[in-house]
């Protein structure tokens, strides 16, 4: 019953054709913005704009669409670059596996309600693994996850290898 719950969720983030997202770097000691992401599928094809930041808090900036990569102007002409890693799903976009999972690959899982309703789903995973089908893009699959739902939303997933999380998602 919790896996349907949260996988109705995941379903509903999946079905978005555009939205937002931001990806913060964890660490026991603070967060970092790593990423903000704007997408959108049209004719199931994605297009999406990707602002990031390095450590050193330098910026850049890329756009995917039709198929190519395109770094805006800068000191340089801006460049298409039309051989590049192909992108499909949101998963892809936003480099961790948030398709609904399925009931074999959950090795425990519980569900602690907030008081003002959130669900916050702890997940441990059977499998951690890489996905990766060149030319596509690749998608970590890592062995914990944390889903917070609010109003039947995904709004937050973090994510890592142990139960000290390394990667959050905020679906804005």
């Amino acid at each position: 019953m919790l896996a349907e719950t949260l996988n109705q969720a995941l379903t509903a983030l999946q079905e978005q054709q555009t939205g937002q997202l931001k990806i913060f770097n964890v660490n026991v000691e603070k967060e970092s913005l790593s990423a903000e992401i704007a997408y959108a599928f049209e004719d199931g094809m994605p297009t999406f704009t990707h602002r990031g930041w390095n450590a050193e808090g330098e910026k850049s900036e890329y756009q995917y669409q039709d198929g190519k990569l395109i770094i805006p102007e800068g000191d340089l002409p801006e460049t298409t670059i039309e051989n590049t890693t192909q992108y499909r799903t949101l998963s892809e976009i936003a480099g961790v596996d948030i398709m609904p999972i399925q009931q074999g690959e959950i090795q425990t899982m519980d569900c602690q309600l907030l008081q003002d309703g959130t669900q916050v789903y702890t997940v441990e995973m059977k499998q951690s693994d890489v996905r990766e089908e060149e030319p596509y893009a690749s998608v970590w699959a890592p062995k914990y996850r944390r889903y917070v739902v609010k109003e039947g939303r995904l709004a937050e997933l973090e994510v890592g290898d142990s139960q000290t999380y390394t990667m959050k998602i905020q679906f804005l």
